[in-house]
């Protein structure tokens, strides 16, 4: 299956249960069900009905700082 294809350890955020389609006008959601560093971090799984998010250096630490595993994400773009 498809995977992330980072190549630069930082963070994954795995998010499952995503409620697609992303649109600029939607917000969406999903489950976290792993946060992932360093070597761990690199080119991971993408869930079938998921998303994976990548960080590194300052925005990974940010980031990684307001997720737990369990916790529902939302996202939107604009």
């Amino acid at each position: 299956g498809a995977s992330s294809g980072s190549t630069v350890q930082g963070l994954e955020v795995i998010l499952d249960n995503v409620s697609f389609p992303m649109r600029g006008d939607k917000q969406v959601s999903g489950v976290v069900t792993a946060v992932r560093t360093a070597a761990n971090s690199l080119n991971n799984p993408i869930p079938p009905t998921g998303l994976v998010l990548s960080a590194r250096d300052s925005k990974a630490t940010l980031l990684q700082s307001k997720v737990a595993v369990g916790q529902r994400l939302f996202l939107r773009w604009s």
